[in-house]
């Protein structure tokens, strides 16, 4: 309150107003039913509003709403007797979707939750009292009204029937003005609807069916939820108010209306009209339990109306879809999920039984509970599907067409069934299929179509109803798609197979759907999804009115349903298994012989593409030699099926796939009879690039080298393995990394390189150059870390090939960049194995190379703190390479860093003869072993006590003094590094740069510890101790000294606030800091400190290159800390993308520079070989 009023005390709050807010106020104090207000000033007051409200439409919004007065909303211009607005400018798409997504909050609109039964009747009472006769007042019943307020004329039911007609003809005249439609508010409607006198007992249903038709998809907006929730809540409360035998047919239009509300805004919140966040769905979705427990108790007042009883189901429809929509946008537990799962399934047996016990005459109920099952996916349970469904067909002994269309409909829609189910339905169907083919007759007419539309449930059937056939392939549709693999054996399989089969032969009926069913005989057909877009052509020497040939294809699809089962558990390759795909070869290939042009040849190439994989995949040796006696046949299926491939109705994917498939069959059935067609591989292959996709490449690699792994005898597997590889180079030359890993991780399988080597398959020459390639392939993705898998084989392929690239060469640097990826992707055991054979010989050729670039394998391994596998490289180098001292060092120092005492103190003792063997002149590695005991982070003060007696005149003063000053600051020992500081200065052996680093190191320490009740004394120590060393001849401030005064400074929050931070932030990058200026709302600030020093800090920094790690990102992570700590998430978040983006252009121009370099050293060492033949030459 104590803000308002002084937000009220500022000039930016007018007189005007305050006197607006003083008469709102007065508004809001005067009772509604008081209030007297004549209909011509009502209609300026109106018509004022809505002027008001295309000027606030027009201009942009004001921040300040008034929360206590509703705004001023239009009533009809037929119920006013003003002439109709003129239509406002329809929105755009864009307009609308920006206006949408940035709503208003719901106060603005003064609606703060659905109104109370109390409040409606004040409303009502309050707009009936306007428009009463003079008879009907308080008082006499003959008083006059006074001046100011005209009598209206007295009006008949006629009347109020004629404004009624008004009102609807206006929300007509809204429809074909979809922007006219957005006046029509809640609190609009609600005044339409008490405008009305209570005899006259208006239809609320009728009045929201109205609104509805009245309001498109675009016009849609927060007053149409309040609207419907406030007609609702009306007529609940008019409904009430009578008696319960009047709850009738009118209760229930209301509830078809409030669901026919419902879809509406369910569609305009699909098609992404309204915002996720402030969608009215949210507030709809809490009327809908309340709504159907009144329409239970309805079912139950009137149970012999036949007029509701679809709309159950479609209650239940609407009611999860609006449960799911609620799910999918706030976050539910777990339980609550469970919960409504639960009720749900309640809700469905309840309306079943229901359905069974009233309307067991009715197939139309059936089909609408089937439908609400059918569309629920995974939320019911598919026992309990079929349960019902079966339980419906022992009832019904005539299978009705419609309900036949839905049991066609389930079996295509439902794959979670179990086993016990799946049997129970089944005997279920034939017992009801063989009734219902003993009723049917082969001159019986064709049923005609039926055409069935329901409002509530939206169920809409115009095509002829499902034959006998369809029936047939829903069952194979069941069969092929949904076998819940994991429960059945494969002797419940075999015999299952063999019963349907039986069952199915039996059958003897005309076909008169044979277009349909021959459609889904060939998407049975089809093994991949690709070639779902396969479309069926009739062959002129095939009869679909034949029995032979439908009791043909009726095996066939049984036959395609169990080699899709068998090809998923292949892998377990018992006996059982073998015999089970025998027998099945043996009645297929007895079928084909009998008549070998009747199949089609994708239908054909599916069957035997089928048991190709299957036998292969089980390892049936005998299956695939059988196999191989009908190559002749194969052979001419797969140069039929390729010319289909040229010309089929595929697109690229289906193409694509087709020639995977096409490629795996000439590899698996020729390479098994030892003649392997090169020019029919590389058709294949060919095809195969096309592919795009990763799924594509993976199953193009894995098809390809897993037949080629599995059959071990292929004439040119070498030449395939080279092609492979081509590919590999081809995608990393793209520098598409997924697609290269999926290749290389297939390419470099161990096992093959193994074998194409030892069996002197592939030359040794040809070999390294697939080596080559892969490892070209690892190079162009170096700032990417490769599967570990991928990183391993490489590796263990150059050395089980003994793989050396020539010196000076590309690929050396390639050959490099292998290792050390393989180091960074997790192989670091077979990088040191590698090494550990090649450093072990001084003869190997590539004992110089891998001694070179050992310090980089090291540098990998440290930073994965894989401080062992760093120790055992030490170990493997050489006594007498350059490095090792230096590699020593850095071992010891990034040990110290990672806190690994053991591992540490172990290298030190092993290592440190290298160094001269003189107490008194210590390097780095024994500072950190002497007086920290590898632990440079958090050193113990005892461990630094002997420190400052020590001679430090080290090789490289400069580290030796930063890290003896770095564990004393870190220890806590601030005046003993004062006193090296000062011991340091007066020996005078320092350079200036080092004198710079070591006064930021003291300047720091006056930071330690940061407490919030001390931080004046610590910019006040800061800035003496900034002036002690600007006194002394050797130090010069530089940036990062800059940093520390920034960072002393802007965790001072009680003198620095949001707009003085931003502008010392935007003085840094007038400085030549990279980025962007922030925005100062309240103009130039002025800072509550002395900004002399800063600035003279600013202009001793000197004008060198700024560098992103040491100076860009400190500075930006101390400032976003202090706007985060200041609640400024604006400047935060506006910071937070500057670093981003400074960031990745950073790694951009290090992976440009590399580029070039490696460039640039490859172009050098050419020019010299080249410079060298020449003159050998000459």
């Amino acid at each position: 309150m104590w803000t308002w009023l002084k937000f009220a005390s500022t000039p930016l709050f007018t007189a005007r107003a305050r006197s607006s807010l003083a008469a709102n106020a007065r508004r809001v104090s005067e009772p509604l039913a008081t209030r007297s207000v004549s209909p011509t000033r009502a209609s300026q007051s109106i018509a004022r509003g809505v002027a008001q409200s295309r000027r606030s439409d027009a201009a942009p919004r004001s921040r300040q709403v008034n929360h206590h007065e509703p705004p001023k909303r239009a009533l009809p211009s037929t119920v006013l007797g003003l002439p109709p607005p003129p239509p406002r400018p329809r929105l755009t798409r864009e307009e609308m979707v920006a206006r949408y997504r940035n709503p208003p909050h719901p106060h603005a609109y003064g609606f703060r939750g659905p109104p109370s039964p109390e409040r409606l009747r004040t409303l009502a009472r309050a707009e009936r009292d306007r428009y009463k006769p003079a008879s009907f007042t308080k008082g006499s019943k003959n008083a006059a009204r006074p001046a100011s307020r005209p009598t209206p004329p007295q009006k008949s039911s006629e009347d109020y029937k004629e404004k009624e007609w008004d009102v609807f003809v206006d929300l007509n005249r809204a429809r074909s003005e979809p922007a006219a439609a957005i006046a029509h508010d809640d609190r609009s409607l609600v005044q339409f609807y008490h405008l009305l006198p209570p005899k006259s007992e208006p239809d609320p249903a009728l009045l929201l069916t109205r609104f509805l038709e009245s309001t498109s998809d675009e016009s849609l907006s927060r007053y149409n939820a309040h609207a419907i929730i406030n007609l609702y809540h009306s007529a609940q409360h008019w409904e009430s108010s009578r008696s319960q035998k009047t709850m009738t047919s009118r209760h229930y239009s209301l509830l078809i209306a409030l669901f026919g509300a419902l879809s509406v805004i369910t569609s305009a919140y699909e098609s992404t009209l309204l915002p996720r966040r402030a969608t009215p769905s949210a507030l709809l979705v809490q009327m809908i339990p309340q709504a159907y427990s009144d329409h239970w108790k309805f079912i139950k007042l009137v149970a012999k109306d036949k007029e509701e009883a679809g709309f159950s189901t479609g209650l239940i429809d609407r009611y999860w879809l609006m449960r799911q929509e609620s799910a999918a946008a706030v976050a539910i537990p777990e339980e609550e999920r469970i919960y409504r799962r639960r009720e749900f399934n309640a809700h469905l047996k309840r309306a079943m039984a229901y359905h069974r016990r009233l309307h067991v005459q009715e197939p139309l109920f059936h089909t609408d509970i089937c439908s609400t099952l059918v569309s629920h996916g995974a939320e019911v349970h598919a026992d309990h599907v079929l349960d019902q469904m079966g339980r419906i067909l022992l009832e019904r002994p005539g299978l009705d067409p419609l309900l036949r269309k839905v049991l066609w409909q389930l079996a295509l829609t439902r794959s979670d069934i179990s086993s016990e189910a799946r049997s129970r339905f089944a005997d279920v169907v034939n017992a009801h299929l063989t009734d219902a083919a003993a009723q049917d007759k082969p001159s019986s007419p064709r049923p005609p179509p039926r055409s069935v539309t329901m409002k509530s449930g939206e169920i809409i059937v115009d095509v002829a109803p499902p034959t006998l056939d369809d029936v047939y392939v829903a069952l194979f549709r069941v069969v092929t798609s949904s076998f819940d693999m994991s429960t059945f054996e494969w002797p419940d399989i075999a015999q299952w197979a063999r019963t349907e089969v039986t069952a199915l032969l039996s059958q003897t009926h005309s076909s008169s759907h044979a277009d349909l069913f021959w459609q889904h005989i060939i998407l049975l057909a089809t093994a991949s999804p690709s070639a779902l877009e396969v479309q069926a052509t009739q062959s002129p020497d095939i009869q679909l009115g034949d029995d032979v040939y439908r009791r043909r294809w009726i095996f066939v699809c049984s036959l395609l349903a169990i080699l899709r089962v068998c090809e998923a558990q292949a892998y377990s390759a018992d006996a059982n298994t073998r015999r089970v795909l025998s027998s099945f070869w043996n009645m297929w290939l007895t079928a084909h012989r009998a008549s070998p042009h009747s199949c089609p040849a994708p239908v054909e190439r599916a069957i035997l593409l089928g048991f190709i994989r299957t036998a292969g995949l089980a390892g049936d040796e005998t299956l695939l030699d059988e196999i191989i006696g009908a190559l002749p046949t194969l052979q001419h299926l797969l140069l039929k099926y390729e010319d289909y491939v040229r010309t089929g109705p595929f697109g690229d994917s289906g193409r694509a796939g087709a020639a995977l498939e096409l490629g795996a069959a000439y590899v698996q059935i020729h390479a098994r009879a030892g003649s392997l067609d090169w020019a029919g591989v590389c058709c294949a292959v060919h095809r195969a690039k096309t592919v795009t996709t990763e799924d594509g490449l993976n199953n193009y690699a894995n098809q390809l080298m897993r037949h080629l792994l599995r059959l071990r005898r292929s004439s040119a597997a070498a030449e395939l393995y080279h092609v492979l590889v081509e590919n590999v180079i081809k995608f990393a030359d793209q520098t598409r990394v997924e697609m290269c890993q999926v290749f290389a991780l297939e390419l470099s399988t161990f096992p093959l390189a193994m074998q194409l080597h030892d069996e002197r398959v592939m030359p040794r020459t040809k070999m390294c150059a697939v080596l080559v390639a892969l490892t070209r392939g690892v190079f162009r993705q170096r700032f990417a870390r490769i599967n570990s898998t991928v990183a391993r084989n490489l590796v263990a392929s150059i050395d089980h090939h003994e793989y050396t690239p020539a010196p000076r060469t590309r690929e050396h640097a390639h050959f490099r960049w292998t290792l050390v990826t393989g180091v960074a992707s997790g192989a670091h055991d077979a990088v040191l194995d590698l090494l550990a054979k090649r450093l072990a010989k001084s003869s190997d050729p590539s004992y110089e190379f891998l001694s070179r670039f050992i310090v980089g394998i090291a540098g990998q391994l440290l930073k994965q703190r894989l401080f062992r596998a760093a120790a055992r490289l030490l170990d493997l180098m050489p006594a007498r390479h350059p490095a090792r001292a230096r590699l020593i060092t850095l071992t010891i120092v990034r040990l110290s860093r990672g806190t690994a005492y053991h591992v540490g103190r172990k290298v030190w003792l092993k290592h440190r003869s290298v160094w001269v063997n003189d107490r008194h002149r210590l390097s780095r590695a024994a500072v950190l072993y002497k007086f920290a005991r590898f632990n440079a982070r958090d050193p113990h003060p005892t461990a630094t006590m002997t420190l400052r007696r020590q001679r430090l005149e080290p090789r490289r003063p400069d580290v030796a003094y930063r890290t003896a000053m770095q564990l004393l600051v870190r220890a806590g020992r601030i005046r003993a590094a004062n006193r090296l500081h000062t011991a340091i200065q007066t020996a005078g052996h320092v350079h200036e740069k080092t004198a710079s680093v070591l006064g930021n190191i003291l300047l720091y320490s006056r930071l330690r510890p940061r407490r919030q009740r001390r931080l004046l004394r610590q910019v006040r120590a800061v800035f003496a101790k900034l002036d002690e060393l600007c006194a002394s001849p050797n130090f010069r401030p530089d940036r990062v000294t800059l940093n520390i005064v920034l960072k002393a400074v802007i965790h001072w929050d009680l003198a620095i606030d949001v707009s003085k931070l931003r502008y010392l932030f935007n003085q840094l990058i007038a400085s030549g800091y990279p980025g962007a200026p922030l925005p100062i709302y309240l103009g130039r600030a002025e800072t509550a400190f002395d900004m002399g020093k800063i600035q003279r800090v600013m202009q001793d920094v000197p004008r060198g290159p700024i560098h992103f790690a040491r100076h860009v990102r400190p500075l930006y992570r101390q400032f976003m800390s202090a706007f985060r700590a200041r609640g400024d998430w604006e400047s935060t978040r506006i910071l937070s993308r500057q670093v981003a983006a400074l960031r990745d252009r950073v790694a951009e121009r290090e992976r440009v520079r590399l580029i070039k370099t490696s460039i640039g050293r490859s172009r050098a060492r050419y020019a010299r070989e080249h410079a060298r033949l020449v003159s050998s030459a000459g």
